[in-house]
């Protein structure tokens, strides 16, 4: 049973030593405009600008498996009336709201890459 622990830690030290990491690369500053507009739709994020955002989305924009996609849907899920959510979820519709914020904002700041 030593041996095979020992012989583990032998064979295995050494690989664990090499490791790497590859964090992502943002090539967003391959292309200006790009950077001036995401820095533009990140401030109108954090300043819960509806109209902003939502004029920033594409026709098609996709949200997600369940909804019908598109400007309005942005809309509904930035604004989540009171009324809209299950009426389980109702008493929690300001923090699915602030979530959605939160999601976008944190969307918005990760890396990138052109393909």
């Amino acid at each position: 049973m030593r041996y095979a622990l020992l012989l583990t830690v032998v064979i295995c030290g050494p690989a664990l030593a090499d490791r790497q990491s590859f964090p992502p690369v943002d090539q967003a500053d391959r292309d200006p405009s790009l950077i001036v507009f995401r820095e533009a739709l990140l401030a109108q994020v954090a300043a819960r600008d509806t109209d902003a955002v939502v004029a920033a989305s594409c026709p098609d924009i996709y949200l997600s498996h369940g909804g019908d996609g598109g400007p309005e849907e942005l809309r509904s899920n930035l604004t989540l009336d009171q009324e809209a959510p299950s009426e389980e979820q109702r008493e929690n519709a300001d923090a699915l709201r602030a979530q959605y914020w939160s999601d976008l904002e944190t969307t918005l700041s990760q890396p990138g890459y052109f393909d």
